[in-house]
């Protein structure tokens, strides 16, 4: 399904999410649809390896380092900058991209066979409360997605946390499911 630019829901460590190949601009375009987020709202993506970021960002910061290793897989996304390989209707034009390896065997193997990338946002219509079951996110998808797994109860019961590393610096944009203590101490 995901190679033929369809819709997925499926469950990962934090909340249900509505994935597609990251890099089919089109699939991409439908899950900015469903979820009717504003396309000037950046996507993150999802990968099976951190030895594999170098394909989609310019530049990994030793801070960035540092927290995958301590956190990957888990449920932190990283904020870093976006090589060219990466469609701009992923990033909204943005210049970076949010990583995410979630602690999630079965999207690791799903990454693992696909070998690309997948987005990764909430499947939820935009500003909506994230699904941790689902039940919660047939809600609002029945019908509007090709395929739907069932994995129970995610783990989290959070969305991640997602962490700003561009250049060195720390920035949380969202705590999550990993506290800012937490983030912090990784780096000490």
């Amino acid at each position: 399904v995901i190679r033929n630019g369809g819709l997925v829901i499926l469950p990962t460590d934090t909340v249900y999410g509505l994935v597609c190949d990251a890099m089919n601009s089109t699939a991409v375009g439908k899950v900015f649809k469903v979820k009717k987020r504003p396309l000037s709202q950046p996507l993150s993506i999802a990968i099976n390896d951190f030895r594999d970021v170098t394909k989609y960002v310019t530049d990994i910061p030793n801070v960035a380092k540092i927290l995958a290793k301590k956190f990957f897989p888990g449920p932190l996304t990283i904020i870093l900058k976006k090589a060219k390989t990466i469609p701009d209707i992923v990033t909204a034009r943005r210049n970076d991209i949010g990583i995410r390896i979630p602690d999630c065997k079965f999207v690791l193997r799903l990454l693992k066979i696909l070998q690309k990338p997948i987005v990764i946002p909430s499947a939820n219509i935009h500003n909506q409360p994230p699904p941790i079951s689902v039940k919660e996110a047939l809600k609002d998808f029945d019908g509007k997605v090709e395929l739907i797994i069932d994995g129970g109860e995610t783990k989290y019961r959070k969305e991640s946390t997602i962490v700003s590393c561009i250049n060195e610096n720390i920035t949380i944009l969202r705590i999550g499911a990993i506290s800012a203590k937490k983030i912090f101490s990784a780096l000490k």
